[in-house]
């Protein structure tokens, strides 16, 4: 699964072949989960109450890129990295 974010020891990949829905997994350490693009819930995994606060806000943030970058991989093209919560867009 290619890259497209890393912050706060978080790293966000995006596959868009699998689940159906825009989504996207999160990795941090021995946790990992995946979540649901429109509306940032939790679609299976676990993860620490601060790790799913950070992923969550971040989805808020960046929804749009990411749905984006879900579209991209439905059409075959690459994925754009997404920027932090904290960097500029």
């Amino acid at each position: 699964m290619p890259t497209i974010a890393m912050f706060n020891g978080i790293v966000i990949y995006m596959y868009w072949a699998d689940h159906g829905v825009p989504h996207l997994h999160a990795i941090r350490g021995d946790e990992e989960a995946v979540f649901a693009i429109l509306t940032g819930d939790l679609m299976e995994g676990e993860v620490s109450r601060r790790t799913r606060r950070l992923v969550t806000t971040w989805i808020e943030l960046r929804r749009p890129a990411l749905l984006e970058n879900w579209r991209r991989g439905q059409n075959g093209v690459p994925f754009e990295k997404v920027p932090g919560p904290e960097d500029d867009a």
